[in-house]
């Protein structure tokens, strides 16, 4: 089930069959969080991203929220907005930098994350006990080997650039 989920055998011609098949992992695994999250709580992903930035960091700022969340900054912008309407952040203007506000959860927000917390630990665990230790020691060692290569193929792709140009 899980090649057809992440069509496996369906790579495009000239790509990295580790790198599509990692993007289609991580798009299903957010999509179903986002998904748990919705059908569970009414809340989505970003907002759930929002909760763990700012129960991990009072008082960050918008650009340090799009820089944890990875995401667009238009997305994290609306879920502020509507947490904000929904009285679970609050918001103050920086006195170092006078463009920047300061979001940080209120009472009730704090309240609303640790709702949200044992399903998303429930979902995360479900996800972590497919596999044995031996195996995420695996799969931990393969994705950091990936992602070194990744690191090394690109400052191989400049140089050979550089001299074809």
């Amino acid at each position: 089930m899980a090649e057809e989920l992440l069509k496996i055998d369906h790579v495009p011609t000239g790509a990295s069959v580790a790198s599509t098949v990692t993007q289609r992992l991580s798009r299903l695994l957010r999509n179903q969080l986002g998904t748990v999250l919705t059908q569970h709580s009414g809340f989505g992903l970003t907002d759930w991203r929002m909760f763990v930035g700012l129960s991990q960091k009072p008082g960050s700022t918008q650009k340090e929220l799009v820089e944890f969340a990875q995401m667009e900054q238009a997305q994290v912008s609306r879920s502020l907005a509507l947490m904000k309407e929904r009285g679970l952040i609050t918001s103050v203007r920086s006195r170092s930098d006078k463009r920047a506000w300061l979001f940080s959860l209120t009472s009730k927000g704090q309240t609303q994350f640790e709702r949200l917390l044992p399903l998303v630990r429930a979902y995360c665990e479900g996800i972590d006990a497919v596999l044995t230790p031996r195996e995420m020691k695996l799969y931990l060692d393969m994705a950091q080997r990936i992602a070194r290569a990744c690191m090394e193929t690109d400052v191989k792709v400049l140089a050979q650039n550089k001299k074809a140009g």
